[in-house]
């Protein structure tokens, strides 16, 4: 979460960096697995990512889990990761927002509840469903003020970060670049909220930004 968001802790609880004893669950992972512990590590053929990616095989190398890197193209990559037949998935695409209600940055992508198709979020890679990260974002959709969303969210970030469903490795701040001679005239969005933004040749319909 951005440090604006409702919600945001500056330690939300995700474990330290801590090869020593990642070597110890590595040997117990092991020890019930038949005395293997493999991973398949997901990403795209882009230059960039197949250097993240071969940054992380490096370091479950050290702990003793054997990772194996499959690079795809975009396409490919997005079906696997909806179809959730990949076991680590570098994914750049997930929204911290700092929109007033973190409801729009969080439901979205974690939520399992009132799916169209039943089942799992496919855009919720990891497939967790447990029951209090569940709770809370249907809790927090219904928030009137800030400082009940705040308690929310708080409770909410703890639980996700307990459940260690994915692990956060930078927060990236975006940044369109223009001339202060090109001018777009933008419609109002619908909800009357914030004001519209031209993103990747697209103008939002819901106003996500407060920015101008």
């Amino acid at each position: 979460m951005d440090t604006k968001a409702p919600g945001y802790l500056k330690d939300a609880g995700y474990p330290k960096y801590n090869p020593k004893k990642a070597k110890k669950l590595v040997e117990q992972v092991k020890a019930a697995a038949g005395g293997s512990f493999d991973v398949v590590l997901g990403t795209t053929t882009d230059a960039e990512n197949s250097a993240e990616v071969q940054l992380v095989k490096e370091m479950l190398d050290k702990v003793g889990i054997n990772a194996t890197i499959s690079l795809q193209d975009q396409g490919t990559l997005i079906n696997k990761a909806l179809q959730g037949s990949i076991d680590v998935l570098i994914w750049r695409n997930l929204h911290g927002g700092f929109s007033q209600s973190s409801d729009a940055d969080n439901y979205p992508w974690w939520s399992n509840r009132n799916i169209p198709t039943g089942g799992i979020n496919p855009i919720n890679f990891a497939r967790f469903d447990d029951t209090t990260t569940q709770d809370l974002l249907t809790q927090g959709r219904s928030q009137s003020t800030l400082a009940d969303a705040k308690k929310t969210y708080t409770a909410y970030n703890k639980a996700f970060a307990a459940g260690n469903y994915i692990t956060p490795m930078w927060y990236v701040q975006w940044a369109i670049g223009y001339l202060p001679e090109v001018k777009l005239t933008l419609p109002p969005l619908p909800d009357g909220q914030g004001k519209p933004l031209f993103v990747y040749g697209r103008i939002p319909v819901l106003g996500l930004s407060a920015s101008g």
